[in-house]
């Protein structure tokens, strides 16, 4: 049993499971595309297209996918530390925790923001504080520090 649950995905949904994602003359031409480039050095508006919970295709070799792994293993801590990340490669990266982590395994998310630039990002801070305070409540613990934001998505 994972965390959480994804939501059926629709196979035809951009990106979904793994596949490039190609934009129309039109939309190459946007605005939005050359100013996703230029703030994270990849294509942003891709990038939001793509699902959330969207599944990828399983990347093992043959051998690791073939081994037998334990069935009891230590839980582990995952930790994200991120700044003026764009909103869907971090949402994205927390689903993808989340939903591909079995609950006997994960002991938590830390997400450390590393002096995000909320006067280049203002749809950081309060974008990101509410998103998670709507889909992960049961999971969040919040905690300030002076340096830097830490919040703690917990997994039980």
């Amino acid at each position: 049993k994972m965390v959480m649950k994804r939501p059926r995905v629709l196979a035809a949904l951009p990106g979904e499971g793994g596949d490039a994602v190609v934009l129309s003359d039109e939309e190459k031409k946007l605005p939005e595309v050359a100013a996703g480039w230029k703030r994270h050095s990849f294509n942003e508006f891709v990038c939001e297209k793509i699902s959330l919970h969207r599944t990828i295709r399983d990347g093992r070799c043959q051998e690791c996918i073939e081994l037998e792994y334990l069935e009891i293993l230590p839980t582990a801590s995952v930790v994200i530390v991120f700044h003026n990340e764009a909103k869907c490669t971090l949402l994205r990266t927390i689903h993808s925790v989340l939903e591909n982590s079995p609950v006997s395994m994960l002991k938590e998310i830390i997400l450390i923001d590393d002096f995000t630039d909320l006067e280049a990002r203002p749809d950081m801070g309060v974008y990101l504080e509410t998103y998670i305070k709507k889909h992960f409540q049961k999971y969040v613990r919040t905690v300030l520090f002076e340096w830097c934001t830490v919040v703690i998505l917990f997994s039980f």
